[in-house]
């Protein structure tokens, strides 16, 4: 993890955490993942967290969308944040959530 928390409320945070929590399980439960790397940036005006793995990966457009990822890009989204999932067959696949600072209520 890079920088500096202050500035960004609870719900933000927590959105990350959580997001990385789904990442993580879905790359062990799902992917078949020998290798997953969390990386948290903390810049002035967003935070990034960026979850990669070596899994045997999807093609997110057709996928069957689960709970979990649904309820991330819902938490997400509640505090004015994106997600992109980049993946294919065989690839593995990359999460990338970004979140602004203080958009939502503290």
């Amino acid at each position: 993890m890079a920088g500096d928390e202050d500035g960004f409320g609870a719900a933000e945070l927590t959105a990350l955490y959580r997001a990385a929590q789904e990442a993580v399980t879905n790359a062990r439960r799902h992917a078949r993942a020998t290798r997953v790397t969390v990386a948290v940036l903390l810049a002035e005006d967003t935070a990034r967290l960026v979850v990669t793995d070596d899994g045997r990966g999807f093609v997110p457009d057709t996928a069957v969308t689960g709970y979990g990822l649904l309820g991330m890009r819902e938490r997400v989204h509640l505090v004015a944040g994106s997600v992109d999932i980049d993946s294919g067959p065989d690839t593995g696949t990359r999460l990338t959530v970004t979140v602004p600072r203080g958009k939502a209520g503290q």
